[in-house]
Parts: structure tokens; sequence; C-alpha cells
């Protein structure tokens, strides 16, 4: 995904605690004052992107308790 540029850290290399998901999923909301509707909303295909990465790391560490 992201690399380390100018000493900056990117999703890639911070720890999972670190990252705001909110920011991630390019969450919004929305609050319509005359309908009275609330909107929030997400970005799926960074959802699926941080699952995928997920995944992958359960894998490397499954990996490593069987070694």
């Amino acid at each position: 995904m992201s690399t380390k540029k100018f000493g900056k850290k990117t999703h890639s290399n911070l720890t999972m605690t670190e990252r705001n998901f909110t920011e991630e999923l390019l969450y919004t909301y929305y609050n319509d004052m005359e309908g009275g509707d609330d909107i929030e909303s997400i970005d799926y295909r960074s959802l699926i992107h941080i699952i995928t990465e997920l995944c992958g790391r359960i894998e490397k560490l499954e990996a490593k308790l069987n070694d």
C-alpha cells in the first residue's frame, strides 16, 4: 500500500493501535436537520483492504506458531 517517505509513518508501518480507522475508512456523518435522517457511510473498499491486511498478519502469526 504505502511506503515510508521522509520519516513519516504510513499505514504499512503503523501498529494497528496507532492507526486512525475512521480516517482510513473515509467515515462520514451527515445530520439532516430538516428531514431528521442521520446518514453515516464508510468506503467498503477500504474496509476490505483492512480486513485483508489483518488476515495476512494473522496468517504470518499462525505460521510462526507452527514453526
